[in-house]
């Protein structure tokens, strides 16, 4: 929906194609049935590499290690698309603190291994071991960005 909600900020004329799975999307891309495609580097990885298509920005708020020439959807101007695709570990509050703090330290230090690491920067994501109130506070931004993308689209949160 992000690219979706560029194009109508920016009143561009795209005509959206929905997609059972992005595997048909891709291959659409690369034979030049479509001419753009919104996708997580680890889907497309193999068309980049096979020089049948090329990124043309990283949504996420930082550049990726794997595409360090690629820049930023902010740094090209369309702050717009900016989005990062957040993971992490999620508990009951009835888990307690302890609980919850020893289970943050072994996440933080698990994402700094460095075998780790490479793993997941192979693939475009950046990773940024972070406490329970960091992630708390980029949440809320994502959920900002997302609330923004809904009402330029016009689309119906859902319950």
């Amino acid at each position: 929906m992000q690219t979706q909600a560029f194009a109508k900020y920016h009143r561009l004329d795209i005509v959206r194609v929905p997609y059972r799975d992005g595997t048909q999307a891709l291959n659409d891309l690369t034979e030049n049935r479509i001419q753009l495609y919104s996708s997580s580097y680890a889907v497309a990885r193999p068309a980049v590499e096979a020089g049948k298509i090329w990124p043309i920005a990283v949504t996420a708020t930082q550049r990726a290690n794997a595409l360090p020439d690629v820049g930023t959807a902010r740094e090209q101007g369309y702050p717009e698309l900016e989005f990062d695709g957040m993971v992490g570990v999620f508990a009951l509050k009835v888990v307690p603190p302890e609980a919850r703090q020893r289970v943050e330290n072994d996440v933080i230090e698990f994402s700094r291994d460095k075998a780790v690491f490479d793993r997941l920067t192979a693939t475009a994501q950046v990773v940024n071991p972070a406490g329970a109130a960091d992630f708390a506070r980029a949440l809320d931004v994502q959920r900002a960005n997302a609330v923004e993308t809904v009402r330029i689209t016009g689309h119906k949160p859902t319950e």
